[in-house]
């Protein structure tokens, strides 16, 4: 299913561990991708936060950083609440309710959206913002893979 994603090698990578747990489940493997797509952006988010106070970026790169603080926040509240409702209901159930399906399919293109705007502020070459762009495009190629892996949910998915 992976190479079904835009980013096929992060996607192997990243839901490898998660194979026992799969288990030829398209469901299951949509579940994954959007809990690691749910890690890596609380993983930006948190530094995101650290770098806006720490003083270590040049001003523009600040101001660039202070402006993700909310959207990188926004990104996980909304993957957050996509696997809330995944996880809520039955694996039966999700697959055959479409509006909830269509929820969580706007939820993580948002937080793909809201990760994108994030990444879109910087310019610089710093070290710490370097590593704070690596972080947020490692959450949004993620988001991106659970996103392509929403898609192939439809009618008689399991």
């Amino acid at each position: 299913m992976c190479a079904k994603t835009t980013y096929t090698r992060v996607c192997v990578f990243s839901l490898s561990p998660y194979k026992i747990t799969i288990t030829n489940s398209t469901i299951n493997l949509a579940r994954a991708a959007v809990s690691v797509s749910l890690d890596a952006a609380r993983s930006a988010s948190s530094l995101v936060t650290r770098l806006s106070s720490n003083g270590v970026l040049t001003p523009s790169e600040t101001f660039a950083v202070r402006d993700c603080v909310p959207t990188m926040g926004d990104s996980v509240m909304v993957l957050q609440k996509s696997l809330d409702t995944m996880v809520t209901l039955k694996e039966s159930k999700l697959a055959g309710n479409w509006m909830e399906m269509d929820n969580i399919k706007t939820w993580v293109s948002a937080a793909m959206t809201d990760e994108n705007t994030c990444m879109s502020g910087f310019t610089g070459g710093e070290i710490a913002a370097k590593r704070l762009k690596r972080k947020v495009m490692d959450a949004m190629q993620r988001t991106s893979n659970a996103l392509a892996l929403l898609a192939l949910i439809g009618p008689g998915s399991t």
